[in-house]
């Protein structure tokens, strides 16, 4: 943000109603107009390289328009990409432009639809003919299976396997630890409960989608894959994580939101390269000491935790731009943990919406002058150029 003081989007309380004023919102739109400032561009970035796509995006009156240009740049047609935010979602067309600001976009490129989606009938076949006609594929879409042969693993020179709709899958075959080429593999919305450990021979696999999905673990040589740069493993219901998880040093983006973790596992410092970090809507109650290490880490989401106070480890973030925790952790913890480590480095702290922690706990503690209410510490905040959206509590 381009401005001098902190930034504040009040409301009232969702547990008693008060009303918090806010006297900061000149900012936001002090902000957006820094935004829209001709010259600046967003970061936009290839999903599956990381490369920085250069284009000039200022004459665009919407994301769709963006897009267009975007496609230009990537010699495709506007079609094939999808504009994706840091959380997974798709960014809609109609939106401002000023969306593309949000955090680094990434651009997923759609296989060709020259490449037709692959039937349920077609990999049942059991001619051998059929099936081999199949293997100088390097992407397939597939749809509407509820499994797969075990032949599956022939299938050698696949770079790209997307399950696009439809699917029920319950388990994946031991073969499909053959596919050494393989880089991206969308898996979400199936029926996956484990799986099988030659999963972890996949040593090429940069991309992983596996949202939405019935998972309680993963494999204890998880860590194996080595190449792997975004995980998506939300909305599954994990419960623990395999000590192994910490050799996964090129991982980037890790999103881990809406599972059951009560823990996570000591070796979770070694992901030195680690850049965003999603932990909502699980049971940790805390961070393991080790996290301190992920010197890298910019992106930190802990809304929806158990958690008393802000971890100790969060102190050892150089890097970290963007906290978000709960209310009772944020405005009780968090803006004393502003006196703690480095608010000149952190962008925002952002505040939870409903408080599922503490519901109880609408106010700062009486004991803690300097947020004895939400102006006075807004004040104490704005003079470290930190932002804190405190909507809802």
């Amino acid at each position: 943000l381009e401005v001098g003081q902190a930034v504040v989007r009040a409301s009232s309380c969702v547990r008693c109603g008060t009303a918090i004023k806010s006297e900061s919102m000149a900012p936001v739109q002090g902000a957006a107009f820094a935004i829209a400032t001709p010259g600046r561009q967003p970061d936009i970035r290839l999903f599956s390289s990381g490369e920085q796509v250069q284009v000039d995006v200022c004459g665009a009156t919407s994301v769709g328009d963006a897009k267009v240009l975007v496609a230009k740049v990537l010699d495709l047609t506007p079609e094939r990409l999808r504009l994706v935010n840091l959380i997974g979602l798709e960014i809609c067309d109609t939106l401002a432009p000023t969306s593309l600001f949000n955090g680094c976009v990434s651009v997923h490129v759609l296989p060709c639809q020259k490449e037709p989606d692959l039937q349920a009938s077609l990999l049942k076949a059991t001619d051998a003919q059929t099936f081999s006609s199949l293997e100088a594929r390097e992407t397939l879409r597939l749809r509407d299976l509820k499994a797969l042969p075990e032949r599956f693993g022939d299938l050698r020179r696949l770079r790209e396997l997307y399950f696009v709709s439809g699917n029920q899958l319950t388990a994946l075959p031991r073969t499909i630890g053959r596919l050494r080429m393989l880089q991206t593999l969308h898996l979400e919305g199936n029926l996956l409960e484990r799986l099988p450990a030659t999963f972890c021979d996949l040593r090429s696999l940069r991309t992983l989608y596996l949202t939405s999905n019935r998972l309680t673990s993963l494999p204890e040589s998880f860590g194996q894959l080595s190449s792997l740069q975004t995980l998506q493993l939300s909305q599954n219901r994990l419960e623990a994580l395999p000590e192994s998880f910490g050799n996964l040093q090129g991982l980037q983006s890790l999103y881990l939101h809406d599972n059951l973790l009560c823990r996570l596992p000591a070796s979770f410092g070694g992901l030195a390269s680690l850049q965003v970090l999603y932990l909502r809507d699980n049971r940790l109650t805390e961070l393991p000491q080790s996290a301190g290490q992920l010197k890298a880490l910019r992106l930190l989401y802990l809304r929806g935790n158990p958690l008393s106070e802000v971890p100790a480890a969060v102190e050892s973030l150089p890097a970290l731009r963007n906290l978000e925790v709960d209310p009772c952790v944020g405005l009780h913890a968090g803006v004393r943990a502003v006196h703690r480590f480095a608010t000149e480095l952190l962008a925002s702290i952002t505040l939870g919406t409903a408080c599922k922690t503490q519901p109880g706990l609408c106010r700062p503690p009486s004991d803690y002058a300097p947020v004895a209410s939400v102006p006075r510490a807004t004040a104490y905040v704005a003079s470290k150029s930190a932002a804190i959206d405190t909507a809802g509590c």
